[in-house]
């Protein structure tokens, strides 16, 4: 999975961001040991997979600091 500087749906030339895997389980997001939490209880293979994006990071592309996806997506 990538993130993208800006919106590659209106941006077709978008710069395209890897983003770095991080384990769900050692996160200290409450929000996101819940989710991870629920997905483990229930099974769900697919969310599962997914879980270690959201809980990974990318750096970003102007000052290479990095930033954390789930983070981002909820402040």
């Amino acid at each position: 999975m990538y993130g993208y500087e800006e919106d590659p749906v209106f941006h077709d030339k978008a710069k395209r961001l890897s983003i770095i895997t991080k384990r769900p389980d050692t996160t200290n997001d409450s929000g996101l040991q819940g989710l991870y939490q629920s997905a483990l209880a229930i099974e769900d293979k697919t969310l599962l997979a997914h879980l270690p994006y959201l809980a990974g990071e990318l750096n970003c592309c102007s000052c290479d600091t990095p930033i954390q996806v789930w983070t981002g997506l909820f402040p």
